[in-house]
């Protein structure tokens, strides 16, 4: 089978024969295309969609910790009163890895996890064997740095993040209901463009 990879937009298709290739003739208008492989793959890599990661990652969009290229500024909620959030800028990855490692059922597991984390990250609790779980992303050594670079406040900080998330889950779930089967399907070519890539 002949195998290609293809960007498509609403006004233009694209096809290249490595990923490479696609992303050097799509990379100025990159936002406006979506991707897709058609061909031959080993089916290794899994995309999965959920609730939980998307709505910490659109948080932290939101509050200026990461960003999306392309998405729409007028969909980013931010409450002024959870801002000290932004104290958290040099561990937001870890903090979002986390939870997509975990990647909860509900909002109520996604704070509950939280809740724990910040526990163990307040030496208030010993490092269970769920938090032990998460060790790659919160090494003792990220979570030491955040306590000596947060001191005193990282407990207000901590309280912002949860929450502000709380917060955020009443303003970003109206959207996610909308856009839901889109990002399945983002994710559904993301996957064969990944597998795809792994037989180059």
């Amino acid at each position: 089978m002949r195998t290609l990879f293809i960007a498509e937009s609403p006004e233009d298709r694209v096809t290249a024969r490595t990923p490479r290739e696609l992303y050097l003739k799509i990379r100025d208008g990159l936002s406006e295309y979506l991707c897709d492989y058609v061909g031959d793959s080993e089916g290794r890599v899994i995309a999965r969609v959920n609730y939980t990661d998307n709505l910490i990652c659109h948080f932290f969009v939101s509050y200026g910790l990461n960003y999306t290229v392309g998405y729409p500024r007028e969909l980013l909620h931010r409450n002024p009163q959870f801002d000290s959030v932004k104290r958290l800028s040099s561990y937001w990855w870890n903090i979002a890895a986390a939870v997509v490692g975990v990647s909860p059922k509900s909002i109520e597991e996604m704070l509950d996890l939280l809740v724990r984390l910040g526990s163990f990250c307040l030496e208030e609790a010993q490092r269970s064997q769920e938090i032990a779980a998460l060790e790659e992303v919160m090494t003792d050594e990220t979570v030491e740095e955040m306590r000596k670079s947060l001191g005193a406040e990282l407990r207000q900080v901590w309280t912002a993040l949860i929450e502000g998330l709380r917060h955020h889950d009443q303003v970003y779930r109206p959207h996610w209901e909308t856009v839901r089967e889109f990002v399945r399907e983002v994710a559904k070519r993301q996957e064969r463009v990944c597998n795809g890539a792994r037989r180059r």
